[in-house]
């Protein structure tokens, strides 16, 4: 199991007790601390101690052409022999201690190469409950989750909160070297899948692992039109995908908006369709 974390000291003690709580018999977990200039390395590191599952993999510098996640992905997986590799977040927490073995056991019946689990989104603030669903909602229209999973449809999707991927699948696509500059490196990977003529299989999240993914509108603004702009690409879908998300997001909230001004300036039977008596 490999975590990138850079800058998450607010999430790395839960993040990594809950991976070490699961009951899958035969794992090691990796956190790849990747530049971090807050305590996340000091806080995995008092981890580790308890438990000898538990490496803490430093960081220090970052190559031309790569993203640091990726960089940090490639470095932390290049030092292991697993058959199997489950990449995360660290800003998800498993909810359940079964997380591991139940994607392990899904991913085998299904024959997978590539297992993505989606996540439940913890939204706490106002704007959360408005962005955070619709922005989620408009990947699944773009990418319908029964048409990635279809081996004869090109449809690629993956999130990289949780993704489960045989050893020999993950060199067969080139390792994270090929996406090494790629922003959205989960969904290349998840096209290099499907291009190599592997397995790929999406599956929802039902009381495995939640993550918060922004906590301030800055974040979301920032955090999902990096998300967009790298999953569509051209300027077409792009405009299209902002026209969703206006209309799904703030239209209801407009429409309220409406409706309560209409009441207040001609009185509330008005909005209500009173106010006349005809016989």
């Amino acid at each position: 199991v490999f975590v990138a974390a850079k800058d998450e000291q607010e999430n790395i003690e839960r993040c990594v007790r809950s991976l070490l709580a699961q009951d899958y018999p035969n794992f090691a977990l990796t956190v790849c601390n990747d530049r971090s200039d807050d305590r996340t390395g000091e806080i995995v590191a008092k981890i580790a101690e308890e438990d000898s599952r538990l490496r803490l993999l430093n960081i220090e510098h970052l190559p031309d052409g790569w993203c640091g996640k990726n960089n940090a992905m490639q470095i932390g997986i290049a030092g292991t022999d697993g058959e199997w590799i489950c990449m995360g977040d660290a800003d998800c927490e498993q909810t359940s201690n079964r997380t591991l073995s139940v994607a392990m056991r899904y991913a085998q019946d299904v024959e997978a190469d590539l297992l993505s689990v989606l996540p439940n989104l913890e939204m706490l603030g106002f704007w959360e409950n408005v962005i955070q669903p619709v922005c989620s909602g408009v990947l699944m229209i773009w990418f319908k989750p029964a048409k990635v999973n279809s081996p004869d449809k090109p449809n690629a999707y993956a999130n990289g909160a949780f993704m489960l991927m045989k050893r020999s699948a993950y060199e067969a696509i080139g390792t994270h070297a090929e996406v090494k500059g790629e922003v959205n490196e989960d969904m290349h990977m998840a096209s290099r899948i499907k291009q190599a003529g592997l397995n790929l299989k999406v599956a929802r999240n039902v009381g495995l692992y939640n993550v918060r993914m922004y906590t301030s509108l800055k974040q979301m603004l920032r955090g999902w039109g990096r998300i967009f702009f790298g999953t569509f690409g051209t300027v077409r879908r792009l405009t299209a995908t902002l026209l969703v998300l206006l209309l799904t997001s703030l239209m209801p909230y407009a429409v309220t908006i409406l409706g309560l001004s209409l009441a207040s300036y001609s009185g509330w039977w008005l909005a209500c369709g009173q106010g006349r008596i005809q016989a």
